[in-house]
């Protein structure tokens, strides 16, 4: 049966995880709104402009969290993909630039998108609304844990990503009868950039392939393709179960010695910070059932989103390739 083609809006749309959610839902077909915060930094989302779409299948608009602007935005839509959120780890007044914008956006949205009509909002939040430490050693992580451990000082940026995330399925629970909510919950994510203009995430990883990063982090991480993490979002919007489901997002867990190594392996031409010393972590990992059972299939390897991610930023010059 041929896939129901529908119009999408998608916000945060100059961002590295949107953009190949946007990607993916041109290439299925349907139309999107990308919401950027200034239209007039044409250089931030250049690369969507780029991607191959029919005239019209692609359109922009302005908003920086503000409801009423995005409930003029979201009408006619079928469904709302929201990723905008503060992404920075640390800042001078943590409640005041990381949390309360990360649930006052996640509020906003949600409410515009029920005075807008529209049927389904996907949130995207963390893994890190789930994870709590210390991880038991062998423990598995699913859709009903919550990280109850982070806080204002300790990791504000998880602990955003939780209280957003809880607001999102109170305003749910509120309103079921008239709108769906879907939540993705990406572990760290790699893969291709389309920009040169890189996110935290990608930074960190090209810290360690130059040896700018004095240190190895000690500890073990989820891993997911920014590919993987962008079906999971497509699937969210699209797949009648999945409303009211909390998706989690992670192909491995490795941790960050693994990755200095598996970058040193795959990148032998680069200083990557090397550090043997730091000691194993104990095994983790992430129930990802509830998605397969969606219809995902596989994620991705270690070795091919690492690969993919430093081969992206050569090409884009994000990163000087190495003699």
């Amino acid at each position: 049966m041929a896939e129901e083609k529908k119009h999408i809006v998608v916000t945060g749309g100059s961002g590295y995880i949107a953009g190949h959610i946007i990607r993916e839902l041109l290439a299925r077909g349907h139309s999107v709104t990308a919401v950027v915060r200034d239209l007039q930094q044409k250089e931030k989302y250049q690369h969507l402009l780029n991607l191959p779409q029919q005239p019209g299948q692609l359109k922009f608009a302005e908003s920086d969290i503000q409801e009423a602007k995005y409930e003029e935005i979201f009408k006619g839509a079928y469904g709302v993909i929201y990723i905008a959120t503060p992404y920075i780890y640390s800042a001078a007044d943590p409640e005041k630039e990381i949390v309360k914008p990360a649930i006052a956006g996640t509020e906003a949205a949600i409410h515009a998108a029920l005075k807008a009509g529209v049927k389904r909002v996907v949130v995207t939040s963390s893994g890190g609304a789930i994870m709590h430490f210390p991880v038991p050693n062998g423990y598995v992580f699913s859709d009903k844990d919550w990280n109850e451990w982070s806080n204002l000082q300790n990791n504000p940026y998880f602990y955003s990503k939780r209280l957003a995330e809880q607001a999102a399925w109170r305003l749910y629970e509120e309103h079921k009868d008239r709108l769906e909510v879907v939540v993705v919950n990406p572990l760290f994510v790699v893969g291709p950039t389309q920009s040169p203009i890189l996110n935290t995430s990608l930074k960190t990883v090209r810290s360690h392939l130059t040896g700018e990063a004095k240190a190895i982090l000690p500890g073990r991480v989820g891993w997911v393709d920014v590919r993987d993490v962008a079906t999971a979002h497509v699937i969210a919007v699209q797949h009648p179960d999945a409303a009211g489901k909390r998706l989690i997002c992670c192909g491995e867990t490795r941790s960050w010695k693994e990755m200095n190594q598996k970058l040193k392996e795959l990148f032998p031409q680069f200083p990557v910070t090397q550090d043997d010393s730091v000691p194993d972590p104990s095994p983790w990992s992430m129930d990802t059932s509830p998605l397969k059972a969606l219809g995902f299939e596989e994620f991705r390897s270690f070795d091919v989103m690492l690969r993919d991610t430093v081969n992206s930023m050569i090409d884009l010059g994000a990163v000087k390739s190495a003699q």
